[in-house]
């Protein structure tokens, strides 16, 4: 979270949108399996500019499409955003290597790739042994 909030800092990007559409991204995001199933309002420009606009264009994207990107929509993820704001940075190899083992995490759990922590947890119970259907 602190990558992607020096991120936001040092490049300006600008993800305001109106709050009605924040609470409809909160109700989606609630529902089992939002984060492969749902699309969510996002700015469709994050740039900062100079004129502030009071109805920013928002776009419907799915999770994958925010965090990984999405070259066909013209879409720029926000992994690649961080992975650019750290190739600005100074950092130890050790320590960029670990941060990117982090991002790929990220990345790969955006897009399906590695289930998330309710839908493993969830198959995990499911498909135990010990559980009798019973909850």
């Amino acid at each position: 979270m602190i990558l992607f909030a020096q991120t936001i800092k040092a490049q300006q990007l600008d993800l305001y949108m109106p709050i009605s559409q924040v609470d409809a991204n909160m109700a989606r995001a609630h529902r089992r399996g939002a984060a492969l199933a749902e699309k969510f309002h996002f700015r469709s420009s994050i740039a900062r500019s100079e004129n502030v606009d009071a109805n920013p264009e928002v776009a419907e994207l799915s999770m994958d499409q925010i965090i990984n990107g999405d070259a066909a929509a013209n879409v720029v993820g926000l992994v690649d955003l961080v992975r650019a704001h750290l190739r600005s940075q100074e950092c130890a190899p050790e320590a960029r290597a670990r941060l990117e083992m982090y991002l790929d995490f990220v990345a790969a759990r955006a897009s399906g790739e590695i289930p998330t922590a309710a839908a493993w947890l969830r198959e995990f119970v499911v498909t135990h042994p010990g559980y009798k259907q019973d909850s």
